[in-house]
């Protein structure tokens, strides 16, 4: 089975050295590794969960591809029932977290990854969030993690600090793994942090930036939109209410994307 650098390796590339041959040169080694069972072990790999980003409808293609050369992947799907037009109800595999794939390797075969046509790059930490986001925005491309790394002249510091590649715990891929295999219902994901009843919170971008208020209504539980819970992409509305001394109360429906958590 060919093996991750075989996926970048140039046809004609020069055949590497045997096992018990000096690398410089290609000659027998005067002291080949040793073999005896009193050897120490080879080292394990370090191998790291990251995220994967795939063009749109191609990520269990992609993954199986990965999977024949011996990478381990994980693509994040869910059975659901779908109702047909004429009424019928089937179960189908629904994936969760569309052009992404998760994927275990090394850092080294992670950099050859990157350059597969069928990979467009990897899922790159937020420069104020340390945990990935899995939205589309934060990544890297190809051209831009060649060039990520700070580069300095004398007396001159970089510019700023390149993004880091997002990784996954294996903790965080078994949690996934659960949620979706035994959840009755269908699983979301999504960048708003999840708020309480009676949570004191504070508008952080849009018209109403600095407004400090108390959530009074969470985002409705289904996605289907109605006339008071707008549902959106980016998590759901949320009522937040606003105390005027003396006229009471103002209430107002805003994006939870939108609030930030006050201590």
């Amino acid at each position: 089975m060919p093996n991750i650098e075989q996926l970048t390796t140039p046809k004609n590339a020069i055949s590497p050295t045997p096992p018990a041959a000096d690398d410089a040169v290609g000659v027998a080694a005067a002291n080949p590794p040793s073999t005896s069972p009193g050897a120490a072990p080879a080292p394990t790999p370090d191998l790291k969960w990251f995220v994967a980003i795939v063009n749109n409808r191609s990520e269990k293609r992609t993954a199986a591809l990965l999977e024949s050369r011996g990478i381990q992947t994980y693509v994040a799907t869910q059975e659901q029932i779908r109702v047909r037009p004429n009424g019928r109800r089937v179960k189908v595999e629904q994936i969760v977290i569309p052009a992404k794939i998760f994927v275990r390797a090394t850092e080294a075969q992670r950099r050859h990854l990157v350059e597969l046509p069928c990979i467009n790059r990897f899922l790159t930490t937020r420069a104020n969030n340390p945990s990935p986001s899995l939205s589309p925005s934060p990544s890297l491309s190809r051209a831009a993690e060649k060039a990520s790394a700070p580069r300095t002249s004398a007396g001159r510091s970089p510019l700023r600090t390149p993004p880091s590649i997002a990784i996954v715990t294996n903790a965080e891929i078994e949690i996934l793994k659960f949620m979706l295999g035994q959840s009755d219902n269908p699983v979301t994901l999504t960048d708003s942090r999840p708020f309480t009843l009676g949570q004191k919170v504070k508008v952080i971008r849009g018209q109403l930036q600095g407004l400090t208020g108390d959530i009074t209504r969470l985002p409705a539980p289904s996605s289907t939109p109605s006339s008071t819970h707008a549902a959106t992409p980016s998590g759901g509305s949320t009522l937040l209410t606003v105390r005027i001394p003396i006229l009471g109360y103002a209430l107002v429906t805003i994006d939870s994307s939108s609030l930030s958590p006050l201590p």
